[in-house]
């Protein structure tokens, strides 16, 4: 069976065919979308995607040492419109040294 790539997006849900391909655009809330394209963005949502179970040390140090100390700052300033959950770990990945 084909693999139908899926974007999230700001805009409507709609498909989009493209040759042979289709592509399916979901609408997502804003909130899930900060920092996309980023690679804060991407970890907001590995971390979402995990849950606030499956997060461990580990996991905060590979985040943290995937982004430089700019894109840690970034993150920070972005946690704002993450769950409540997600702060403390985005403080342990900002401070990780």
């Amino acid at each position: 069976m084909p693999s139908k790539p899926t974007y999230r997006t700001d805009g409507p849900t709609h498909t989009k065919a493209i040759g042979k391909q289709l592509i399916q655009f979901r609408k997502a809330p804003a909130k899930t979308l900060v920092g996309a394209g980023q690679k804060t963005g991407a970890a907001s949502q590995a971390l979402r995607y995990m849950g606030k179970d499956r997060i461990d040390d580990h996991v905060i140090a590979k985040l943290a040492t995937a982004l430089d100390g700019n894109e840690r700052n970034e993150l920070l300033k972005q946690s704002k419109d993450v769950p409540a959950w997600m702060h403390p770990v985005v403080q342990q990945i900002v401070a990780y040294v």
